[in-house]
């Protein structure tokens, strides 16, 4: 899910620090393009990558505790001591429902009815943020792996050019064809196939930038287990609504 600590950066909001440098006065989000100030280690630097977390929720079903956590990537360079981490996270925190219902306005309930005249509002918008630090909000931190300087400083290109701009909204439910559940023995390839919709959220960026890493050849052990939430709607089919009129 999100941070609620989470700055608007992508509406240039009065106070937000204006450069990295400044982290160490503020424990607010900066937009992901700085990150590249902040990239300014050396290639041959170990910097070891995390599985950052903390606790968003927490509710009782059927007498057994149900925990939601925000996920994020940390690193850590070893040879400056220096920590960083990249969030990706919903613009609007107010209410999870706002990544799950529309808002729907109606200027006649009649018309609505009758006519189905309404004006409907998504409010799931998302973007990418950059901590040149750990923030306090964090409270469990996992080591997965070691990259080098130049491996970090790829990812900070790939995060900012392939990944943003391709998620610019949050979704936490995936879509899974539920006549193909029965082949799902556990392999990526067969749990791909049943994905008829993806979810975007905090944990498939996680799930991305890992795939990121072992793609360009970074030692990856995770130090414990990890997990992730995971919010599945099962279908039977999909159909894509573009624009009325369209």
């Amino acid at each position: 899910f999100w941070p609620v600590t989470a700055t608007d950066l992508a509406e240039g909001n009065e106070g937000s620090p204006e450069d990295p440098e400044q982290a160490g006065e503020h424990d607010e989000a900066f937009h992901a393009s700085y990150a590249r100030k902040f990239a300014q280690w050396q290639p041959d630097d170990p910097i070891d990558i995390y599985y950052c977390e903390f606790l968003l929720a927490q509710w009782v079903l059927d007498h057994a505790p149900w925990n939601a956590y925000h996920s994020a990537m940390g690193f850590k360079n070893n040879r400056t001591n220096e920590t960083a981490l990249f969030s990706f996270s919903p613009v609007d925190t107010s209410s999870v429902m706002n990544m799950v219902m529309p808002h729907i306005f109606m200027d006649s309930l009649w018309k609505s009815l009758i006519f189905g005249v309404a004006l409907v509002e998504y409010k799931a918008g998302a973007r990418m943020e950059f901590y040149p630090h750990w923030p306090d909000s964090y409270t469990n931190f996992v080591k997965v792996g070691r990259a080098s300087g130049t491996m970090f400083r790829n990812f900070t290109d790939w995060v900012i050019d392939v990944f943003s701009p391709k998620h610019s909204e949050f979704q936490p439910i995936e879509v899974a064809d539920v006549n193909r559940a029965v082949l799902a023995t556990g392999s990526n390839n067969e749990q791909q196939t049943m994905t008829i919709v993806r979810s975007r959220m905090c944990h498939d960026f996680v799930t991305d930038a890992l795939w990121f890493f072992y793609e360009v050849g970074a030692r990856l052990k995770a130090d414990d287990v990890i997990f992730r939430d995971h919010i599945i709607m099962y279908a039977s089919a999909v159909e894509e609504i573009g624009p009325i009129g369209a």
